[in-house]
């Protein structure tokens, strides 16, 4: 699925109106492959080298960056994350964050 410029590394996704981008979280890898379904996909990566404080940190921070929202071109709200990443007609509701998957200690 996806083609190797699918992925890309240590991308910031800092909300808009913050200068400094600590409001945001660099995910490890984002991959995209809408024509598949998925339009984008955040990984977070952890080589036991952060407390588990710091990783349910930045997964509270996917989880608003993901409910940020911007205006339409018509004015009507809809998540800023579709601003950077496309859809296809087989994408379904996206008003719900996808599941986060951690490993089993």
């Amino acid at each position: 699925m996806g083609w190797v410029g699918s992925w890309s590394t240590e991308v910031p996704l800092a909300a808009p109106a913050s200068r400094s981008g600590r409001a945001g979280v660099r995910a490890d890898a984002v991959f995209t492959a809408p024509e598949a379904g998925l339009p984008v996909l955040f990984v977070e990566v952890d080589n036991c080298t952060e407390p588990p404080e710091t990783l349910e940190a930045k997964f509270e921070k996917y989880l608003r960056n993901f409910r940020l929202t911007t205006k339409s071109s018509v004015g009507d709200d809809m998540p800023l994350w579709r601003t950077r990443y496309r859809l296809t007609r087989r994408w379904c509701s996206c008003s719900t964050p996808a599941p986060v998957s951690a490993p089993k200690p």
